[in-house]
Order: structure tokens, then sequence, then C-alpha cells
């Protein structure tokens, strides 16, 4: 027994030894350290020199502080430095601030890097071949001459969360520069606002913002691009990389030069989700929010008051184009033509989406097509401007097919005030349950060449030629405002002619709003199908003000959706409880939204309405919004 305990014992102890021996091999201990004077940078870079955390203490522990680096600091051990909120890392527009090894994660926390400088080489605050992580962490005011990314050069992998790019200027990539297949850049919670490009060579000044190339991946959500300037790309540059946006704000970034893409300018693949692209200009290119050379997949995109020469809202060049559930609206070609969308030698799918109000010098204020195929299903045109094909123009060598198209009160000054069509045997069209409805300046249709197919189709004049019955018609059309879906459409009023006159088409399942089609004879004419009444109509659906929502005006745009089937509906505002005093009612409406009169401050108030066809009604549920 004695022998054997010995025996247990010994074995024990020489493998704790064994396993110390291992550890102290295999996982060295970092050195970690608190900063204690900041007047230079002598006992940061001492602290730095082992890796492990680095914290700030200079003096007094709510004490502000700038460091002036005097050399650039080589980060060859994993390393994270707090700079607790206080703390700014200052480069004196003479050096870049770190490098970051191959293999070494680097976190920087709650700190500021400003005037870092690389005047011969990319990266002016950051190069990093390692990990890069950035958390609450601002990089501004860095420049880097005519080379790339002047806060972030990087070949490896990137993490930025509620972080801010400012004031930051370099050749291309004015903020951050991403190149090969080992650069992932993931970023969340982030702005990027007034970087900028400024490249001697006019063909390299890309990505105001970021600029990514050969393979490299940018995936970028929850965040704002605003005010960037650059050439190719005022807010992103994509050369032969792979985008991913999700709840982006691309706003007021422009090019006073000659370029392309003043949001996006893509060369590689692009993926985007709830992306908004506002006032975004190119002065004299393309592609006033986006342009598209490569192939560009967009979902739930709205496009407003961005400009350009060609292409106002996008330009799409060569370049495979898909958009669903998006948004037109008072984008402008100054020069030529696509207020909304052009396209030449390019593929456009076009599905689910509005454009409304946009303008063209040339032709086409909606959509223009060129030399390339176009498809549009279940999209609205309505109140576009241009001087030929105001809603839009088929070009030469174009091949346009559209299913369940609604054109309404578009303005053509020269030529089709609806939709033109050149003369070219290359350039084909093809209509099936489309509306040309009521243009307010111009023919509804310029054929100089027929269409190829012309099925069930309705027009408002003679122009269109589709026949007795179908040519001259009064077609019932509510205005263009939300009727459910997530874009703006005229609903198909009670008695419309287009209700149950359409085509059956197999492959069109839902109309604009995702409300679903029939599988027959009731299929209707244009992008809304009508939704009848069954006995009692079906509730109206509260869309805005959102429930328990504090508005900021004491006037009220009070929305609904539906019923289709209901020629007139009332409603009622009453102040405090759904008991209260009625403040505000009205009956007899026909659009689906009303504006209220001005509203007492300091009240919540609740709204309804209710929907009858003849005597059966049905009453919406409760709305309920604070006026402060």
């Amino acid at each position: 027994m004695l022998h054997f305990s010995f025996k247990r014992s010994f074995t024990v102890i020489g493998f704790s030894l064994l396993l110390v021996l291992f550890l102290s091999v295999a996982a060295p201990v970092l050195a970690s350290g608190t900063v204690l004077d900041c007047d230079n940078d002598t006992a940061f870079s001492s602290v730095l020199a082992g890796g492990g955390l680095v914290t700030f203490n200079c003096g007094n522990a709510n004490l502000a502080a700038t460091i002036a680096l005097s050399s650039t600091k080589t980060i060859s051990a994993d390393t994270v430095i707090d700079g607790g909120g206080k703390i700014t890392l200052d480069g004196g527009h003479a050096r870049r601030l770190f490098e970051v090894s191959n293999g070494v994660t680097f976190t920087l926390k709650n700190i500021v890097l400003a005037n870092g400088y690389g005047p011969s080489t990319d990266g002016g605050t950051i190069y990093n071949a390692g990990h890069l992580i950035l958390d609450n962490t601002t990089i501004q005011d860095a420049g880097n001459s005519n080379f790339y990314g002047a806060a972030i050069a990087t070949v490896g992998a990137v993490d930025v969360t509620n972080s801010a790019f400012l004031h930051n200027n370099a050749g291309s990539g004015g903020a951050i520069y991403g190149i090969g297949g080992s650069a992932i850049l993931t970023i969340t919670t982030s702005e990027f606002r007034e970087n900028s490009v400024s490249s001697t060579n006019p063909d390299s000044k890309r990505g105001g913002a970021i600029y990514i190339a050969n393979g490299a991946r940018l995936n970028l959500s929850q965040s704002t691009l605003d005010s960037n300037t650059g050439a190719y790309g005022s807010g992103i540059a994509n050369d032969n990389g792979w985008l991913t946006l999700s709840n982006v704000t691309l706003s007021n970034n422009e090019s006073s030069s000659t370029g392309n893409g003043g949001g996006i300018y893509n060369l590689g693949s692009a993926d985007l989700t709830d992306v908004t692209f506002f006032q975004n200009s190119i002065r004299y290119g393309d592609g006033g929010g986006m342009y598209n050379k490569g192939t560009a997949t967009l979902s739930r995109a709205t496009f407003t008051q961005n400009s350009s020469s060609y292409g106002g809202g996008i330009a799409n060049d060569h370049g495979t184009l898909t958009v669903t559930d998006s948004m037109f609206s008072q984008n402008s070609a100054n020069v030529a033509g696509g207020g909304g969308i052009a396209s030449e030698y390019g593929t456009l799918t076009l599905t689910n989406s509005t454009l409304t109000s946009n303008f063209a010098t040339g032709d086409a204020g909606g959509v223009e097509n060129g030399k390339g195929t176009a498809t549009l299903t279940n999209v609205t045109i309505s109140g576009n401007y241009a001087s030929s094909g105001g809603g839009m123009w088929n070009l030469y060598g174009g091949v346009a097919t559209l299913n369940n198209v609604t054109f309404f009160g578009n303005h053509g000054s020269g030529l089709a005030g609806g939709i033109g069509n050149t003369n070219d045997a290359d350039t084909h069209l093809y209509l099936t349950n489309v509306i040309f409805a009521d243009s307010a300046q111009g023919d509804n249709c310029v054929f100089q060449k027929a269409p190829e197919t012309s099925d069930h189709n309705l027009s408002t004049d003679a122009s269109c030629n589709f026949g007795a019955g179908r040519d001259s018609v009064t077609i019932k059309l509510g205005p263009l405002e939300t009727n459910g879906g997530l874009t703006l459409t005229h609903r198909l009023l009670p008695g419309s002619l287009a209700i149950d006159h359409g085509v059956f088409v197999n492959t069109i399942l839902t109309d604009q709003r995702a409300v679903t089609r029939p599988r027959g004879a009731a299929f209707d004419v244009g992008a809304v199908e009508f939704v009848p009444c069954n006995g009692t109509p079906t509730k109206a659906l509260l869309l805005s003000p959102p429930k328990n929502a504090h508005v900021n005006t004491q006037t009220v745009l009070l929305d609904w959706a539906g019923p289709d089937c209901v020629k007139k509906v009332s409603l009622v505002v009453r102040q405090d409880s759904k008991k209260g005093a009625i403040v505000f009612s009205k009956k007899k409406i026909k659009p689906t939204q009303v504006t209220t009169p001005a509203l007492a401050a300091n009240h919540k108030y609740f709204w309804q309405v209710t929907a009858c066809v003849k005597t059966n009604c049905a009453v919406s549920k409760w709305g309920k919004f604070q006026v402060p």
C-alpha cells in the first residue's frame, strides 16, 4: 500500500510539472499595464512592447489626453489598447500609427486615432496584415497622398463596431482600403463622414469612404456614409470584390469631376438589402446613386434625389442588375436618359417596384433600356418626366418584356408620355397586362416599331393601337399611395375596367403588394390585383404613424391600407383615450391617407378607420400616437 501510494503521488506530481512546463511554452502570458505618463509616447511604447492589455491613467482617471507618437508602432503580439474614452493617439501628419503583423490580433477600444500619414505607402493610420478589431474607435484627419486607405489599409480581417471615420483623405479608399481574398471587412453601427480621395491619377480616385479590390469582402450593416467624395464610388468602390450591405444609408456623397457612382461603384458582386441612397451625385458621369458593371442584387432599396449625367438613380453598364421591392423617386439624369434607371448593354430585372417623379433631360424619365434586356414585372411607373418616353424608352437593340406594369401620369415633352419603342431590327418589345393611363404630357405610347407581343393591355388614349375596348377607355385608379406592400402603388378602384380583364400568367403568383393573384380567368391588368369583398370587407390596416409613436409635427399624416373593394371610408381621431373627445373626423374618404389639422401638443391621440360596403362595415384596430 505504501509503495502504491508513493507511485501514485509521484505520477501526479510529475504530470503537474509537465503540464506547467507545457503551458509555459505553448501559451506565454503576455505583459500588460497602464500608461501613467501621457506627455510623450515613451511610457506608452514601453507598456505596448509586450502586448496584452494597455490602459491609461494620465495622473487623473478622468483626464483626457493626447499622446503624440514619435514613431510607428509594430504590433507583433496579441494586443488590446483601451483608451477609456479619454485618449487620442496623434501621428502629427508625419507617420503611420500602427503596423499589425501577420497572425496577430490587434484590438482598439474607446480611443481616437488622429493625423496619421503615409506619404509613400498604403495605410496612413494602420496597415493590417493580421486581425484588426475596432470598438468605439474614431479614426480622423488622416492623409495618404496618392496611396490607398488613409485610415486603414488591410490584407487581413477587420471587424469594426460603433466606430467613426471622419475627414480622412487618400489617393483611393479615403478611409479604408481592402485588397485580396483574406481582406474580410465586417463593419456595423459605424459612420463614414467627409472622407475623400485626391489622387493625381483621375482613374484611381476610387472609394471616397471605402475601396475593396481583388476578392476582398465588405459586410456593412446598420451604418451611414455621408458627404464623402470620390470620382468612382464617392461612397464605396468595389473592384472585383464582394459587397454585402444591410440597413445602410448613403447620403450626400458626391463628385464634382468626371466619374461614375455617386453612392456605389460596383465592378464586382453586390448584395444590398434595406439600403437608402439619398442625394448622392456625379456631376459628369453615370449613376447618381449607383453605377453597376458587375452583378448587383437589390432588395427593399430606396433611391431619392440622386443625380448624374446618365442614370440618375442607377446606371447599369454591361452589368446584371436585379431589383425587387424598391422605390425610385425624384432622381435626375441631367444630360442624357434614365432618370430612375438607365440600363445599357446590360440585363435588368425589375420586380415589385415603383418609379415616380424622376426626371431625364434626354430619354426615359423612369427606365431606359438600350442594347440590353429588361424584364419588368409588377412595376408602377408614375409621374416621371423626360423629353421623350416620360415613363420608359426602349432604345436601339433593346429587348424589353413588361408584365403587369402600370404607367400613370407620366410626361413626355417631345415624344411619348408613357412609353416609346425605337424602330430598329434588333429592338423588341413584349407587353402583357400593361396599363397606360392619363399621360400628363404626350401620348401614352409612341411605337416607332410595334410590339412583338401585345396581350390584354389597356390605354386611356388611342395612341397604343391595342384595339377596340382596350384603347381610349376609362380606367379607375386610385392615387399613388400606400396600399399595402413595401412600395407606393395605384390600386384599382371598384368598377375599374382592369379588374378581371387580364390574361393569366402562370409565373406571376402575387401582385406588387405581395397580394396573391388568382390562378385563372380573374387575372387583373396592371401592377395591383383587386381584392373583392365577400360580404363584410376586411379591416383597414393602420400603417402610419406606428403605434405609440411620438410625432414631431402637430399636423399628422394618417395612413392605412385597403380594403380595395370599399369605395369610401370614414375616420375618427379622439384625444387622450378611445372614448375621449373627437378632435377630428372625416367621412367619404377615397384615398387611404388623410392629414389632420393642427392637434394640441402634449396629448395622446387614438384613431380608427371604418370601411363599409353598403351596410356591411369593418372597423379597424385603434391606432395611437402622441404629439409632444
